[in-house]
């Protein structure tokens, strides 16, 4: 399940990727979002932690219990998934849209994330 996890976290980075060259924002900080939420699942999974993959619990276990209690992670990534899924909501629920300056930052955000949860999960 991991390994299926961080494919996706990598298949959506590409994909948010193509969808800010394509000049599609919202796409992409949407993208860049679904990135981050699949490496913190994998990085969960990784814990020993057998849950029902949420958006809700997969926020809260990363935050608090890979973060807070068990500092498995850097608090920096905390703010860093919580901005992406703020920017997620507005490209996804706002009638405002996301610009290219702020999708720019989202995929820098994922790409990061993503490649630090990937880094630890790959070195013993």
């Amino acid at each position: 399940m991991i390994t299926e996890l961080l494919a996706k976290a990598q298949e959506n980075i590409k994909s948010a990727e193509l969808s800010f060259e394509g000049e599609c924002y919202n796409a992409s900080a949407n993208r860049a979002y679904y990135a981050a939420i699949h490496a913190a699942a994998a990085a969960i999974f990784h814990a020993g932690l057998d849950v029902k993959i949420d958006h809700r619990v997969v926020l809260s276990l990363f935050a608090n219990t890979l973060i807070s209690a068990r500092k498995m992670y850097s608090s920096e990534l905390k703010s860093h998934l919580y901005d992406l899924q703020n920017v997620r909501n507005i490209a996804d629920y706002s009638t405002k849209s996301v610009s290219k300056k702020e999708a720019s930052k989202q995929l820098a955000l994922a790409r990061k994330f993503v490649s630090h949860i990937l880094n630890k999960i790959s070195t013993p």
